[in-house]
């Protein structure tokens, strides 16, 4: 028995090629935008741009924007468990002066030192920044830490 109405397809709804690629293929007026003044060339990317990169560029848009210079950089963080490991890792940030270990971690990147573990033998740490109790650590071991900030 016949039917009254074609069943729509619900294959493709919202992908606007359609399987074809980009949107200049597959069309009867050529490749460059098809017949006619239908569309402007600026028009091509819009339903796209609505779809999927809309709501990301409103979310940039949003706000102040801290001036690059003014932006400090997010630090690496080590702990002193981490520094000994690292010591023997490589040695090229080892020096020796004055009967004891001079570690300088400015060698390997911006760190700063945090007090998780403890140290076995007295160091000269050299580092970008240190927290209180990593300090008070290094110096109970019979060390010291020589921070920049």
């Amino acid at each position: 028995m016949p039917t009254r109405f074609k069943k729509r397809s619900r294959k493709y709804r919202g992908s606007r090629t359609h399987g074809w690629g980009s949107h200049k293929n597959h069309r009867y007026g050529g490749t460059k935008g098809g017949r006619g003044p239908g569309i402007k060339r600026s028009g091509h990317w819009k339903i796209w741009f609505y779809k999927y990169e809309y709501k990301q560029w409103l979310k940039e848009r949003k706000g102040f924007q801290t001036p690059k210079q003014v932006k400090l950089r997010k630090l690496k963080e080590i702990n002193l468990d981490d520094v000994e490991r690292l010591a023997r890792q490589h040695p090229e940030i080892v020096e020796h002066a004055e009967g004891k270990e001079v570690v300088n971690l400015n060698r390997l990147g911006r760190f700063k030192l945090l007090g998780r573990g403890n140290i076995s033998r007295p160091l000269i740490i050299k580092v970008f920044a240190a927290s209180r109790s990593a300090v008070e650590k290094v110096k109970a071991a019979g060390g010291e830490v020589v921070a920049l900030l």
